[in-house]
């Protein structure tokens, strides 16, 4: 049983509707980080966004309904966005890789941080 994402939300209602038109058509649906954009909405994308997923027999089915009803695009079937850009790009650094997005985030704001309280510490050091 493998789940595929059919796309992916920045907030939860509006993958809220979406779940609910496929169910309604008798698609089973997981949605995965809906409980991260829940604690805090900011961190939604960090963690890739609400990812709204079916099983992998029913998406062909899926896309379509909701092509029929208007709630994707035809070039979104095409050219699916299934990474974020920081998630991409981050999962290329070798040390960083291992990590969850979230603490990627964390990592790369100290490494940044450190060196500018540093260099603002000797600007104005009495």
């Amino acid at each position: 049983m493998e789940f595929i994402t059919l796309q992916t939300y920045t907030f939860p209602q509006e993958m809220s509707v979406v779940r609910s038109l496929l169910e309604s058509e008798g698609i089973k649906t997981f949605v995965k980080n809906e409980i991260l954009s829940q604690v805090n909405p900011f961190y939604t994308n960090v963690g890739g966004g609400i990812q709204l997923q079916v099983m992998a027999e029913d998406s062909h089915r899926a896309l379509e309904i909701m092509l029929n009803h208007g709630l994707i695009h035809p070039n979104d079937i095409l050219a699916p966005k299934n990474k974020v850009p920081f998630q991409h790009l981050t999962s290329k650094i070798p040390f960083l890789k291992r990590f969850e997005p979230f603490y990627r985030l964390m990592m790369l704001l100290t490494l940044l941080l450190i060196p500018l309280v540093i260099i603002i510490y000797m600007i104005f050091k009495p």
